[in-house]
C-alpha cells in the first residue's frame, strides 16, 4: 500500500502537468486571438463603408503624433505593413516610433469618389 507521502507526490506531478498544459493552451489561444482580432489597416481603408461605426483593433507603429494635454487626448498616424490610418487616442503618452495597439471605432469622415479622396479615422475606446 502506498504511503500518504507517495500519494501526495504523485498528485503533485499531475498538478504540475495540468498547469503546464493550461499554459501551453493559453499561449496558443492568445496567439490565435491576436491573429483573428487584429485588423490590417489596408482592409479598413479598402472597405471603409463596411467598417464605418464598427469596432476594430489595429496594431502598428506610431509615425506622427500630436498631443492635446488639456483634453488628455492625442492624434497619431499609425502604420502597419499594409497601410496607415489616423487614430484619436485617449492618452497622451505615445511617442513616434512606438509600437501600439488601438481598439476603437472606425469613422468614415468624408469621401470624394471622383478624386479618390477619403478620410477615415479610428477613435480609440476609453479604457474607463
Amino acid at each position: 500500500m502506498n504511503s500518504f507521502f507517495e500519494r501526495i507526490t504523485g498528485y503533485k506531478n499531475h498538478i504540475l502537468l495540468g498547469i503546464l498544459i493550461l499554459l501551453i493552451l493559453g499561449g496558443i489561444g492568445y496567439f490565435v486571438w491576436q491573429k483573428v482580432y487584429i485588423t490590417p489597416i489596408s482592409e479598413i481603408l479598402e472597405n471603409a463603408s463596411e467598417f464605418d461605426r464598427q469596432e476594430v483593433t489595429i496594431r502598428g507603429t506610431v509615425r506622427r503624433v500630436f498631443a492635446v494635454p488639456l483634453l488628455n487626448k492625442s492624434f497619431a498616424l499609425v502604420q502597419d505593413k499594409t497601410g496607415e490610418i489616423w487614430c484619436r487616442l485617449e492618452r497622451t503618452d505615445v511617442k513616434e516610433g512606438q509600437a501600439i495597439s488601438v481598439t476603437g471605432v472606425v469613422h468614415k469622415l468624408f469621401e470624394i469618389p471622383g478624386l479618390e479622396l477619403r478620410v477615415i479615422a479610428i477613435a480609440e475606446k476609453s479604457s474607463e
